[in-house]
């Protein structure tokens, strides 16, 4: 059926004994539902033989929020006790949905454009640690599906980068969802991106100082657990090595210093 706004709350005045609201799942609903990308699935709204709602407070809340109306099964007077069975089953990843589709490197691809609407949503690796975003399966499939060509080739060379660079220095998802946002969204020409990262993983010379200090500092990150750095920091030190690699910027040392770098962002 087709549950409005109007019903959603009506729906939300029996929701009396439930799990603590989930704030990012509630804005991850109420995207899906303004872009069209909710569909029907068998994960039904539930009420129990007392009247009570048991599943379905998010998804609810999301429609109510967004003033949209969204298509769900409604299912009533099920067992009290299915409360505790229901959300236990294997969660079907992006990489899943892609694998069926039978593309290739599937994984790789998922985590790429997963990394890439992040950045392009501005979202960096400091705003996921604090869990301030999530992406749905439906949104990588609706990016992978509205340009398969690209993705594909992303996948296939960002594996191949990862696997046969000497260095090791970055995941293949970080070269493919980097890669993706400076040629889709920063318009710079893919030969330029893909040299950049050819270069750090040492599969060619490096053809600027920038490359070897950012070579030093990765190095030097992977080989000593004092010398670890957290994430939000090897990605600002590749934005800061890539700034310079197409400005033709110097630098003596490659550091992040949060006063000046907490607002860099890939020119």
């Amino acid at each position: 059926m087709l549950v409005t706004p109007s019903m959603a709350q009506e729906f939300l005045t029996h929701n009396i004994s439930n799990r603590k609201l989930d704030e990012k799942t509630v804005s991850l609903y109420q995207r899906l539902l303004k872009n069209h990308l909710f569909v029907l699935s068998n994960d039904a709204i539930c009420f129990g033989t007392n009247g009570i709602l048991l599943n379905g407070q998010h998804r609810l809340t999301a429609c109510v929020r967004s003033n949209v109306p969204m298509p769900c099964i409604v299912c009533r007077n099920m067992p009290n006790e299915s409360y505790i069975i229901m959300d236990n089953g294997k969660n079907r990843t992006a990489a899943d949905i892609l694998y069926v589709q039978d593309v290739p490197n599937a994984a790789l691809v998922s985590a790429s454009i997963r990394r890439f609407l992040k950045l392009k949503n501005n979202y960096t690796v400091m705003n996921e640690m604090a869990g301030s975003d999530r992406t749905s399966n439906a949104e990588i499939e609706d990016e992978f599906n509205s340009k398969k060509d690209f993705w594909n080739n992303i996948g296939k060379t960002s594996s191949k980068i990862a696997a046969k660079g000497r260095w090791k220095l970055l995941k293949g998802s970080d070269i493919g969802g980097i890669s993706s946002y400076l040629i889709l969204e920063k318009k710079h020409p893919e030969d330029t991106v893909m040299s950049f990262f050819n270069e750090i993983e040492g599969l060619k010379n490096p053809s600027h100082s920038v490359i070897t200090l950012l070579q030093q500092k990765l190095n030097e990150s992977k080989r000593s657990l004092l010398k670890r750095l957290p994430g939000f920091v090897v990605q600002k030190l590749v934005i800061k090595a890539w700034n310079a690699y197409v400005t033709g910027k110097t630098y003596t040392h490659l550091f992040y210093v949060e006063r000046s770098d907490k607002n860099l962002w890939f020119v």
